[in-house]
């Protein structure tokens, strides 16, 4: 089947920017991961680690500003 105006092209049109925001990324991130896209699911553990993945500081205090523990 062929175009019925051959003649005829569409104009070009400039492609547009979009900036996202953090929540859209997260989401964005969040969907390619879903699906199965390695890299996602990497960047994904590096921004957001799991509670479990955190290193642990066991047996250290904090103190305040008077040194007292």
């Amino acid at each position: 089947m062929q175009d019925p105006s051959p003649g005829k092209r569409k104009p070009y049109t400039q492609p547009i920017l979009k900036k996202l925001t953090p929540e859209q990324a997260t989401l964005f991130l969040v969907g390619h991961a879903y699906i199965g896209n390695p890299g996602a699911k990497e960047l994904l553990e590096l921004l957001f680690p799991e509670p479990s993945d955190l290193p642990r500081t066991v047996g250290t205090k904090s103190r305040d500003s008077t040194g007292l523990p």
